[in-house]
């Protein structure tokens, strides 16, 4: 499995812009199957999810260790409704909330018709 890890050395955040960029090259190019995130950025989270319920490429997302917040569980959430090519999603040692957890897994149930 082809994979990226995504650090910015100096801030440890990407600008909004590099993180579009990253995730169309990975559409694009299809330079990765796997991602694992090291940076701490509210709108960063927002972007990659935005541009992953698109996504046809990556099928392994990594957020261990990335301390999300209720509201970055909820964006992750609405990724995951639309998002049919990801296979895998880490995220431990986040310490995730009940109403977190209720949300991913209310997310990943079949859809019934």
């Amino acid at each position: 499995m082809k994979s990226a890890v995504l650090m910015d050395k100096f801030s440890n955040k990407l600008k909004n812009e590099e993180a579009e960029i990253i995730v169309w090259l990975f559409e694009c190019m299809k330079v990765a199957t796997a991602l694992k995130l090291f940076w701490k950025n509210y709108e960063n989270t927002k972007t990659i999810c935005e541009m992953l319920k698109q996504n046809r490429t990556i099928k392994s997302l990594d957020f261990y260790y990335y301390t999300l917040e209720s509201e970055e569980i909820n964006i992750i959430g609405e990724m995951l409704k639309t998002n049919r090519t990801l296979t895998e999603l880490e995220l431990s040692n986040n310490n995730i909330s009940t109403e977190g957890i209720k949300v991913i897994c209310e997310t990943l149930q079949p859809i019934k018709q």
